[in-house]
């Protein structure tokens, strides 16, 4: 699991998951409840709800959350399936710090 800014933070939180076996934090932003507040309710509980159902069951199955928008118009989109952090300068942050990995191509899912 790796993050870039505000996911390298959400990565930190997410350490607490037994699950996870590997973290990589590419300039975390830390803002703490902050960083939790500006998660969609939804989005919280249902990740919470997930997270004990796997753990009733003893499965570890994956969920993936978009963090940050894969195009200029993702950034502006609204609604169900959009991205957490939005607008043009989440595209912008995010489209140039992968400029770099992306170049080199990845041997996974770059998420």
């Amino acid at each position: 699991m790796w993050g870039i800014g505000h996911s390298g933070a959400a990565v930190v939180l997410a350490s607490a998951d037994p699950r996870a076996k590997t973290f990589v934090l590419v300039m975390p932003a830390f803002m703490r409840s902050k960083e939790a507040s500006g998660f969609p309710t939804a989005l919280l509980k249902s990740a919470w709800d997930d997270r004990a159902a796997n753990v009733k069951r003893h499965k570890n199955e994956k969920a993936y959350v978009r963090v940050w928008p894969e195009s200029e118009e993702d950034a502006v989109t609204q609604g169900d399936g959009s991205p957490i952090l939005k607008g043009i300068e989440m595209w912008e942050f995010i489209d140039g710090a992968l400029k770099r990995p992306n170049a080199v191509g990845p041997e996974f899912e770059n998420k």
